[in-house]
């Protein structure tokens, strides 16, 4: 009696180890593949916040062209006005520039530089 006693209390030993050694396997793959998951769910959300942030970056940049765009036009003709009253050379050209909607470079990119570090971004 004492054999088959100690027969199955090394078989039950085994059994018993075997399913607690299985049970911490799988505990620990499934741990890893939640580990995996959150990081996976990090690195998206990471990047579409950077695309969010560019997004952001490239409308403040068609505003700032835009706004640019205005003002230099603006000014164009504010010196077109100027030119009048006083008789410059150059009223001929800017008005003929301001009348196909042009504008003048320099204040253009005056204003937009101006603009993108109002925004804090650069050129």
């Amino acid at each position: 009696m004492k054999k088959s006693y100690k027969k199955n209390f090394a078989k039950n030993i085994l059994v018993y180890s075997l399913a607690f050694s299985f049970i911490i396997i799988s505990l620990s793959v499934g741990y890893y593949f939640f580990k995996k998951q959150q990081l996976d769910y990090k690195k998206f959300q990471i990047e579409q916040e950077e695309k969010n942030k560019e997004a952001e970056k490239e409308s403040y940049y068609q505003f700032c062209a835009d706004e640019a765009e205005k003002n230099a036009r603006d000014l164009l003709k504010k010196k077109i006005e100027l030119l009048e009253k006083s008789g410059g050379s150059q009223y001929q050209t800017y008005k003929e520039a301001y009348e196909k909607g042009l504008h003048l470079r320099d204040d253009y990119d005056n204003y937009f530089n101006n603009c993108l570090e109002k925004y804090g971004l650069n050129k």
